[in-house]
């Protein structure tokens, strides 16, 4: 069984990251993995292409409900729905996030209520037990997240939880 609750091997999870690209313009469909060099670098046309996200938003969150754990998928996909943005970003994250932290991380989206903002936002929990997980996150973040993180509106963060 995966960190997600799926009993998906490996092969399949990629199989299905790589099915994204028959739905979702700009994603690499082939198996080629990219070079160390590009690895977590996407370029602008695919940026691009890829906000304009998958057709149908309650497909993006079936999708994202397979890649994550999603306790309240209500909540989610109200909030998702008329974000393409914060969608792309979640798949983007998620290759990102499972090359750092191992096919065992346990990712967690929830909607989060801050009452000192009055705004509402999606909380990426990175559950680990792991001694070298903060390092872990902070390359996730230098590798890639701070690139990226105008995208979210402040709307999108990623917190580390212990196990």
């Amino acid at each position: 069984m995966s960190a997600f609750g799926l009993s998906i091997t490996q092969g399949e999870q990629e199989r299905l990251l790589g099915d994204l690209g028959a739905f979702w313009p700009g994603r690499r469909t082939s198996p080629e993995t990219p070079s160390t060099k590009d690895a977590g670098r996407t370029n602008e046309t695919s940026v691009r292409e890829a906000t304009a996200g998958p057709p149908n938003a309650n497909w993006a969150v079936d999708v994202l409900s397979n890649l994550y754990t999603v306790p309240v998928r209500s909540t989610v996909e109200a909030f998702l729905v008329h974000r393409r943005p914060l969608r792309t970003l979640l798949f983007d994250a998620y290759p990102r996030l499972i090359k750092i932290f191992g096919s065992d991380a346990k990712l967690e989206l929830r909607l989060i209520e801050d009452m000192e903002d009055d705004v509402c936002r999606i909380r990426v929990s990175i559950r680990s037990g792991r001694d070298d997980a903060r390092p872990k996150l902070e390359r996730f973040d230098e590798e890639w997240w701070l690139d990226h993180i105008q995208n979210s509106d402040g709307l999108l963060n990623f917190v580390l939880r212990r196990e």
